[in-house]
C-alpha cells in the first residue's frame, strides 16, 4: 500500500514537472511557422512588385515609341507638303522638280511603310509595307545601288549650288551625268527586282553573267561618281583662288 502510494506521488510529480517544459514548447511550433510564412509573402509580394514594375516600364517603352512614331509621321506629312508647294511653284528650275517628285514618291513610300507599321497584324502575317528578305548573294548589290543612289542626290545638289553660282554649264553637265547614272541604277535595280522574285514568288538566284553585268555597273557608277568628286573639288579651289 506503501509502496503504491510513493509510485503514485512520484508519477505526479514528474507530470507536475514536465508539464511546463512541454507548455512552453508547443507555442515555438506556430512561432517558426508564422515566420516562415511571413518571409515567403514577403518575397511574394518583392517578386509581384517587380513584375509590375517590369510591366510598367514595357508599357512606357511602348508610349514613348508610339509617340516617336507619330512624331516622324508627322514631321514626314509636312515635308510632304513642303516639296508638293516646291514643285508647284513657278520659280523652281525644271531640272530641280524632277529631282522633287522623286523625293516625294520616296517620302510618300516611306509615310506609307509608317503608317502600315502602326497597323495591328495578326501573328505570323507579315507587316504591310515590309520589305522582302534578301538573300546574301544580292544583299551587296542591294546597298551598292543604295550607296550609288545617295551620290547621285549629291550630285543633284551639287548641280544646283553650281546653277545657283551662276555656272550653268558645268551645272548642266553634272545633271546630264547623274540622269544618265541615275537611268543605269533604275535599270539595275529592275534587273535585281526580278532575281529576288521569280516565277514561283521567291528569291531567285539569277546566272552568273547577269550578276557580272551588275558589278560592272556599280564599278562604272563608282568611276563616274570618282570623276564628278574630282570636278567639284578642282572648282572649289578655282573659286578660293
Amino acid at each position: 500500500m506503501l509502496k503504491t502510494s510513493l509510485t503514485a506521488l512520484l508519477c505526479s510529480l514528474l507530470t507536475a514537472a514536465i508539464q511546463p517544459t512541454l507548455a512552453d514548447e508547443k507555442p515555438a511550433k506556430p512561432q517558426a511557422s508564422a515566420e516562415a510564412e511571413a518571409a515567403e509573402r514577403a518575397r511574394d509580394e518583392e517578386a509581384a512588385e517587380k513584375k509590375r514594375r517590369m510591366m510598367e516600364e514595357r508599357a512606357q517603352d511602348k508610349r514613348r515609341e508610339q509617340e516617336r512614331r507619330e512624331e516622324e509621321l508627322g514631321r514626314m506629312k509636312q515635308e510632304l507638303v513642303a516639296l508638293r508647294e516646291k514643285v508647284q511653284h513657278p520659280e523652281t528650275p525644271e531640272e530641280a522638280r524632277g529631282e522633287l517628285k522623286r523625293e516625294i514618291q520616296q517620302l510618300e513610300m516611306r509615310l506609307k511603310q509608317g503608317v502600315g507599321e502602326q497597323t495591328p497584324v495578326k501573328k505570323g502575317q507579315p507587316k504591310p509595307g515590309a520589305k522582302p528578305e534578301l538573300p546574301p548573294e544580292l544583299r551587296e548589290h542591294a546597298e551598292r545601288l543604295e550607296m550609288a543612289g545617295r551620290r547621285i542626290k549629291h550630285v543633284r545638289i551639287a548641280a544646283e549650288n553650281l546653277m545657283a553660282a551662276e555656272m550653268p554649264d558645268i551645272a548642266r553637265e553634272l545633271l546630264q551625268r547623274a540622269e544618265g547614272m541615275e537611268r543605269e541604277v533604275a535599270v539595275a535595280k529592275e534587273e535585281l527586282m526580278r532575281r529576288m522574285h521569280g516565277e514561283h514568288g521567291g528569291p531567285q538566284p539569277g546566272p552568273p553573267e547577269e550578276a557580272e553585268a551588275l558589278r560592272n555597273e556599280n564599278r562604272k557608277l563608282q568611276n563616274e561618281l570618282r570623276e564628278l568628286r574630282g570636278l567639284v573639288e578642282k572648282l572649289k579651289t578655282e573659286g578660293g583662288r
